[in-house]
């Protein structure tokens, strides 16, 4: 579906670890905005529209690597980068 819509951005698909690492999902589908460091800089819940995409998008960018909302542990973050960089 991804290709059919056009999408350019790597999609992470969840083995579990993944919403351990942020505390658990309770909506699906969800959002995480990371910034260069590895840092989530927005995180949203369900679907968004094309502007509040690319407004955190935006937001991401202008972060500089400075993420307001710390992720949940350095070992956790290493495996959330490690399927990031697998979904390339």
């Amino acid at each position: 579906m991804a290709k059919r819509a056009g999408v350019t951005y790597p999609i992470l698909l969840t083995d579990g670890k993944v919403q351990a690492a942020y505390g658990g999902l309770d909506v699906l589908p969800m959002s995480f905005y990371v910034d260069r460091k590895g840092l989530v800089v927005v995180q949203t819940a369900g679907l968004g529209g094309k502007d509040e995409i690319e407004a955190n998008i935006k937001k991401t960018i202008a972060s500089g690597g400075t993420a307001s909302v710390p992720a949940s542990g350095d070992r956790q973050m290493a495996s959330v980068r490690t399927s990031l960089a697998g979904a390339r």
